[in-house]
């Protein structure tokens, strides 16, 4: 495939050799497990007319000053403008930009029951995708200097090992997980079912497969909000999966701190002097 310029200039600058490239087209990546409608909105601070004839806020600051008037009785009536719908949730997002590079994808997640929400069909199409459940939706309030996320994400507990068996099958998971040759599943804070997704395909699943030099990416997202004893757990889980595979765990500056809680059931559920699983830092 030949590539314009400005493309090769932007593989480049992602650390993206020629031969990593065409590697990783060969490669057939399976991504998993959640599905969002994101609707992009604009918070007005003051409206001057009709239309687009308004102040937005300019930052979350401003914003979280209005919100704090409020109170003590008082209410708060905070106009938002609609500025974009599109395809949202980690999964897809990670899966459209794999696709953008010329990869051969395959989609598991929450994209829309029993018919596939509008905005994923091309998408769905283009990953041979399994729907499991309804997309979730977050509403992203934009600044200058950031969003505020609010999410309804119900649709998300539909998500399960038991959902993925339903709809594949065990012999069919197989055949899916056993044809991948990079495994990418992300976004654990968002999907309760996530921890029992690993457990399921990693008890029930991978001893039945053959063995394969395969990458196995997890990301798990914003874990703020999610107990620190599940964390645990799934971190526990997640170095299991040394045993099938190059385990690549994706953290940004903020989860960094994830890192020493994983290397140590890393290194148990892998001895190895050189073991094949690596953190991967995102900086922002």
């Amino acid at each position: 495939m030949k590539e314009s310029p400005e493309i090769s200039r932007t593989y480049s600058s992602l650390g993206l050799t020629p031969k990593a490239l065409e590697r990783a087209r060969a490669t057939r990546v399976l991504v998993g497990f959640d599905g969002f409608v994101d609707e992009i909105v604009a918070p007005v601070a003051a409206s001057r007319g009709p239309g687009e004839d308004y102040a937005p806020f300019a930052s979350i600051s401003q914003f979280a000053e209005r919100i704090g008037a409020a109170g003590g009785g008082r209410n708060v009536n905070i106009e938002i403008v609609p500025r974009l719908e599109k395809l949202g949730g980690n999964g897809p997002i990670l899966a459209h930009g794999l696709l953008a590079l010329g990869c051969d994808v395959r989609y598991v997640g929450a994209l829309g029951t029993p018919e596939v929400h509008p905005l994923f069909v091309d998408f769905a199409r283009a990953t041979r995708a399994v729907s499991l459940a309804n997309p979730g939706r977050t509403t992203a309030l934009e600044f200058a200097d950031g969003k505020v996320m609010l999410g309804i994400q119900q649709s998300m507990d539909d998500v399960t090992y038991s959902s993925l068996v339903d709809a594949l099958g065990e012999e069919g998971l197989g055949h899916v997980l056993e044809e991948a040759g990079a495994l990418a599943f992300v976004d654990w804070t968002m999907v309760p079912g996530f921890t029992g997704i690993l457990r399921g395909i990693l008890d029930c699943i991978f001893p039945r497969i053959s063995p394969k030099d395969r990458v196995i990416f997890f990301d798990l997202a914003d874990t703020s909000k999610r107990d620190p004893t599940d964390l645990h757990t799934t971190l526990e889980i997640i170095a299991k999966y040394s045993r099938f595979g190059r385990v690549n765990l994706g953290l940004n500056r903020r989860r960094g701190k994830l890192w020493p809680l994983w290397e140590a059931p890393c290194r148990r559920a892998h001895p190895l002097k050189n073991s094949p699983s690596r953190f991967s830092g995102a900086w922002p």
